[in-house]
């Protein structure tokens, strides 16, 4: 009955002369986009229309009460960087937005970064919220590689999520508050030998096709999942 909605956009391509082409090097605009919403605050939006906006350095989330977002998977970050690199880096933040976007090649694969979205945790308490996101993984037996990378998360990190699409690796994150209501396609790799485990990692609904197994987890860590669906993969979980 209620729908929150922005409290000011700033757009890539009217604001900041993105071109959302696949070929202009986009990083510049993209960052201050960001830039701008982060300063603003208020709720206010980092918007990516339709477009491929390709960057050649990591793009960094930070700060408080904004969204970065686009209209759908036509809204994609891609990499034009060097090998190895990460294209979106989130640290600290506080009750940030990531929505309706695409980040990496999220099908074919054919980037040469490593990770496409990389949240750290710092020990400042921070809430992050990913809904209608999608990385690397769909279809694809690359279980280890690029998705989305939470690592070092603590007591104070919560992660929200209402929906995602690709890979997910959850790496020395125990002790955080981490809920999927909606995730699909990709692995999910659950790992870390730090022993502060008093959090969750919940998964309410995953769907997962064609991998070769859908679910690793490591180091005996821990994983609560009410609904998992698998078809066409190799195995199921190890």
């Amino acid at each position: 009955s209620e729908v929150p909605v922005p409290g000011r956009v700033f757009d890539a391509k009217v604001d900041f002369g993105a071109k959302g082409d696949g070929k202009t090097d986009d990083t510049i605009a993209v960052q201050k986009t960001i830039d701008a919403a982060r300063k603003h605050g208020k709720r206010a939006i980092a918007y990516f229309p339709t477009g491929r906006y390709k960057v050649s350095k990591t793009i960094n989330i930070s700060g408080a009460n904004y969204y970065v977002g686009g209209s759908g998977n036509r809204s994609q970050l891609s990499w034009g960087g060097k090998a190895g690199g990460v294209i979106v880096s989130v640290k600290e933040p506080q009750n940030i937005i990531m929505e309706h976007i695409s980040i990496g090649d999220y099908e074919a694969g054919k980037m040469n970064n490593d990770i496409d979205i990389l949240q750290t945790g710092t020990g400042k308490a921070s809430r992050m919220t990913y809904d209608g996101v999608t990385v690397y993984g769909m279809y694809r037996k690359d279980t280890f590689r690029k998705g989305i990378h939470f690592t070092n998360l603590g007591s104070n990190d919560i992660v929200s999520v209402p929906c995602i699409q690709g890979n997910l690796r959850f790496i020395n994150s125990g002790p955080a508050k981490i809920l999927l209501e909606c995730s699909y396609e990709g692995a999910i790799v659950v790992e870390g030998k730090k022993r502060d485990r008093n959090g969750i990692l919940g998964f309410m609904s995953r769907l997962s096709t064609f991998n070769d197994y859908a679910l690793y987890i490591k180091n005996n860590n821990s994983i609560v999942m009410s609904d998992f669906y698998v078809e066409q993969s190799n195995n199921g979980f190890q």
